[in-house]
């Protein structure tokens, strides 16, 4: 979460400055006038700040007139941390302190919590055939659909939520590619050999080719698109314990 000065001699400061900006541009109407700031001109009754946060939106109070985003998006939230506005479940908080549409709002947000993500295959250095997945990580609190795509080929049937661990691991194929509110899902993307070294019985993106890149030149990346805001990492090799074990 942002945090802000919102001290008396903090609000002073920005106050004096904001009205020596309106006494620049012609107009002296008090900050958050909905009056015209000068002829022909539009006032905007909720000036942003430079850090993004938003004037006069909240109550006031000992929290003041500043509203911003919580750390997970989901609400619109005063200077103390109180909720101004839950956003709906399909929408986040904004940098100026609307909801919008939820990966609209992660992107503006610039965090690592997002909806569009770039897998890209790393070269094998050792003479043993690698799987290549990605976590995807649903944090957001409902049901997120994942597709995954490469040169344009859509890649679906790939994502699974794993149990346990090393040699007892197992993994569920997700429903329609969706995971669940709260889960980890691992989507399996490449195996550079048929047989490999992905898990036994899983669907697996690219079979039989190495998708890394040798040397210096452009190669096609895995796309990974949710339909909200997540958070995702690539490993390579992925390994469940079961070729260490003389897979």
């Amino acid at each position: 979460m942002r945090k802000f000065e919102v001290g008396a001699a903090s609000l002073s400061v920005i106050a004096f400055a904001l009205l020596l900006h309106q006494a620049g541009c012609g107009g002296d109407y008090p900050i958050g006038s909905t009056e015209d700031a000068g002829p022909g001109s539009d006032a905007d009754p909720f000036p942003p700040n430079n850090d993004g946060s938003v004037f006069n939106k909240g109550d006031g109070g000992p929290c003041g007139n500043i509203v911003t985003c919580s750390a997970d998006l989901h609400s619109v939230v005063d200077g103390c941390g109180n909720v101004v506005e839950q956003c709906p479940s399909n929408q986040g908080c904004s940098p100026d302190g609307e909801c919008i549409a939820a990966c609209d709002a992660a992107s503006a947000n610039k965090s690592s919590v997002g909806c569009d993500y770039y897998a890209v295959g790393a070269m094998s250095f050792t003479s043993l055939p690698t799987c290549f997945a990605a976590y995807v990580n649903n944090t957001w609190g409902s049901p997120i659909t994942v597709k995954v795509d490469r040169a344009g080929q859509p890649l679906s049937g790939i994502g699974y939520i794993p149990t346990g661990s090393g040699v007892g691991m197992t993994y569920t194929a997700l429903v329609n590619d969706a995971v669940p509110a709260g889960s980890v899902a691992v989507f399996f993307l490449s195996d550079d050999n048929d047989p490999g070294s992905c898990p036994d019985g899983v669907n697996v993106g690219v079979v039989g080719q190495n998708v890394g890149v040798a040397g210096s030149r452009k190669d096609a990346a895995f796309h990974i698109m949710t339909s909200a805001p997540t958070v995702a990492e690539s490993i390579f090799p992925f390994g469940d314990g079961k070729h260490r074990q003389g897979k």
